[in-house]
């Protein structure tokens, strides 16, 4: 048996075009849009696994960047220069009042040979077994009726 992707509840499944979207639900839930396909057999949840790089600043990156540009005796203007950026985002930026995206953390990184953007590794698993992972569309949306 699998579960319906709006109330969570086991049972057999319907394909329904709720809200814009194709979902799987149960025949209590069916109602809430226009039923696409009433499969004969029921749906098995298969478990998958996904890995995921991702980037992010370090959370101190402002003090860092500061601490280098005294090292190197510059100036924000200067290094606004470099990076081809207005002055006034790159003391921002400086300042930790504004988070720079990574592909210009990266260019700071290159230019003033620091380190401020660490990778980390996403390791995503959901289980087959309906007791470990309940979670389903009517838990995140609230349905008008």
């Amino acid at each position: 048996m699998a579960l319906c992707e709006l109330c969570g509840r086991n049972g057999s499944l319907v394909k329904s075009f709720i809200e814009g979207t194709t979902l799987d639900v149960c025949n209590s839930c069916k109602s809430l849009g226009k039923t696409v396909y009433e499969p004969h057999n029921n749906y098995k949840i298969k478990q998958f696994h996904k890995e995921e790089k991702t980037e992010d600043l370090i959370l101190e990156y402002n003090k860092i960047i500061q601490k280098r540009i005294q090292e190197l005796n510059i100036s924000c203007k200067e290094l606004a220069e470099k990076l081809k950026e207005k002055e006034s985002f790159v003391t921002k930026i400086v300042h930790g009042s504004i988070k720079p995206n990574i592909g210009l953390a990266v260019k700071i990184e290159k230019l003033l040979n620091i380190k401020i953007v660490v990778k980390e590794d996403l390791d995503i698993k959901f289980p087959k077994e309906k007791g470990n992972f309940n979670l389903t569309i009517g838990d995140v949306i609230d349905i008008k009726k």
